[in-house]
């Protein structure tokens, strides 16, 4: 996935985002979401949302098109970044507590699945810590 273009973003709900990412020979569907936190492959096509929350606005023009630079694990926890060139989406595989948060450039937090990232200070153009 690493160097792939993101060709198309589906978000068939508010906490769940499926990324199309295209490498020559190869088509990967990234599933992330947080009920149930998971992070996965689809099988095939998904529906979408008829108006895109912030986030799937936000991953539409911020990765639309481009390449993802770079996709971790953090050791010794449950969050995995997809680096962007104008940003990254964390999703926060936590339990109850899972979120997808999108981060600008200047580590801002941009918009967040579950509001209640505001109980750790996380809320739009806050730092994202």
């Amino acid at each position: 996935m690493i160097g792939g273009q993101l060709q198309k973003i589906r978000q068939p709900d508010a906490e769940t985002l499926v990324l199309r990412i295209r490498r020559p020979g190869e088509t990967t569907r990234l599933v992330l979401s947080t009920t149930p936190a998971r992070i996965a492959e689809a099988p095939g096509a998904v529906t979408t949302l008829p108006e895109p929350t912030t986030l799937g606005a936000w991953i539409r023009s911020a990765g639309g098109g481009r390449r993802v630079t770079d996709l971790r694990a953090i050791e010794g926890d449950r969050i995995v970044e997809l680096e962007l060139a104008d940003g990254r989406l964390v999703a926060e595989l936590t339990g109850r507590h899972a979120n997808l948060i999108a981060v600008d450039a200047d580590d801002r937090v941009v918009a967040l699945a579950h509001r209640d990232g505001s109980r750790r200070g996380l809320v739009p153009g806050g730092p994202y810590t």
